[in-house]
């Protein structure tokens, strides 16, 4: 059955988890305000009016005045004494605010707690305390006294009792739906792309009409590549037998050339091709690998840096046809291998005859060639190539390779009428991006 099939009840099951994620998000958050303390608001409003004699602008003035007066702490000690609470003026503090409407000359007194009746009666003692404070008497010029001219404060809408402020249910449960959502949503995009992607050789087989010749493992490979090869070694082995998979699987006549390339990015493919042309060379004989990757991701495989020679390699004489020029290094110890390089900053760029004409001098001084290339979306060498190289092996990495990748692999290399002898599964770490 092909992944296609399976599509949209995949769907239908990841739509369920995106669901039951939103309800158990709003659940939690439910029991978790059932927990939450309850907190209370109550509100006295006061009227500020003009004073007798004096100018609309005066009661407007002395709005702000008031405001922060409701909060402070000799009106709050008052408050706490004649109410008798276990509290500080200090501690109150963050649960008493005064607003000023100065366009409708209305004052707003508000305090919480934790008790509806307690916050009414802060409120309103606390609304008392301030209109009496405002009223000061100053001495009058024979002797006696009289009222300063100020706003007159009325209390227009005492407090009656707390309102719920704190926790608000629907609130919290409309956010823990939201989370639980996108909770579900992130573990729907996880889920689907695990299904996207191939993990086991039964999932590549049934994707494309090819043979999976296997899993291979490993990384980086020592400074020559020798010891790779020393008997008994499960890494050699393994490449030993994929390269007589590979050589028999060409019919009558065993292949000369070699197209290793990645179904898609960071497939590991760089690796893949090194190791199987070290294994090749003990079947074969001499083989060159040449790496037509822009970033040579098979000079990091083998240590070759800048230098005209490294630890592992030495540098020999290139190989030049027309404007292009495929610098050549030769192993230091260990088998026949040679590598090549497109000189140039984006890799190779010649076109067909241009790589059947190199294809053919490589092949006058080794028995078998080695061609790494980038993925077949990352640029048009790997088609031109697989066009006149005598076999082709797709190179997949498990959980990271999308099936939709490995299809439109091998029906590419299919229309440019490559010999496709199979796919592999390469799950070690891959120092490159082919």
């Amino acid at each position: 059955m092909s992944w296609r099939n399976i599509r949209p009840s995949s769907l239908a099951l990841r739509w369920w988890v995106v669901f039951l994620a939103s309800v158990s998000g709003a659940l939690l958050a439910y029991t978790y305000g059932l927990r939450v303390t309850p907190v209370y608001e109550a509100k006295a409003v006061i009227l500020v009016d003009t004073p007798e004699g004096g100018q609309p602008e005066t009661a407007a003035a002395e709005m702000p005045t008031y405001a922060e007066l409701a909060n402070s702490t000799p009106l709050l000690r008052a408050v706490l004494d004649k109410l008798r609470l276990p509290l500080t003026p200090r501690e109150l503090q963050p649960n008493v605010r005064g607003e000023a409407d100065t366009s409708t000359r209305l004052l707003t007194i508000r305090a919480r707690s934790e008790d509806p009746a307690v916050a009414g009666a802060i409120a309103n003692t606390l609304a008392g305390e301030l209109i009496r404070r405002v009223a000061v008497a100053v001495p009058r010029a024979d002797g006696g006294s009289q009222l300063k001219a100020a706003p007159r404060l009325s209390i227009l809408q005492p407090a009656s009792g707390g309102a719920l402020i704190r926790p608000r249910h629907s609130l919290i449960v409309a956010f823990g739906a939201l989370a639980g959502l996108f909770g579900g949503l992130a573990v729907a995009v996880v889920t689907s792309s695990a299904h996207r992607t191939v993990r086991r050789e039964d999932e590549l087989a049934r994707l494309a009409p090819i043979p999976v010749l296997g899993s291979v493992n490993g990384g980086l490979l020592p400074p020559t590549g020798g010891p790779m090869l020393v008997a008994g070694d499960s890494a050699a082995e393994t490449y030993r037998r994929l390269s007589a998979r590979i050589l028999s699987a060409h019919g009558e006549r065993a292949p000369r050339s070699l197209l290793v390339v990645g179904a898609s990015g960071n497939e590991g493919s760089a690796t893949v091709a090194s190791k199987l042309a070290l294994a090749l060379t003990g079947a074969t004989g001499s083989v060159v690998l040449t790496d037509l990757a822009s970033d040579r991701p098979i000079a990091s495989v083998f240590g070759i840096g800048e230098k005209p020679s490294g630890a592992s390699a030495k540098r020999s004489s290139p190989l030049r046809y027309g404007s292009l020029t495929l610098d050549r290094f030769a192993l230091r110890t260990g088998p026949p291998l040679v590598l090549g390089f497109p000189r140039g900053r984006y890799g190779w760029s010649g076109g067909l005859d241009d790589a059947r004409a190199v294809l053919a001098l490589l092949l006058a001084d080794a028995d078998f060639v080695v061609v790494h290339a980038e993925s077949l979306g990352s640029s048009p060498a790997p088609l031109v190539w697989a066009r006149i190289l005598d076999a082709a092996v797709l190179v997949v990495r498990p959980a990271r390779t999308t099936r939709e990748s490995v299809v439109s692999a091998v029906e590419a290399l299919g229309l440019a009428g490559t010999n496709v002898v199979g796919s592999v599964l390469h799950r070690g770490p891959g120092p490159t991006r082919a």
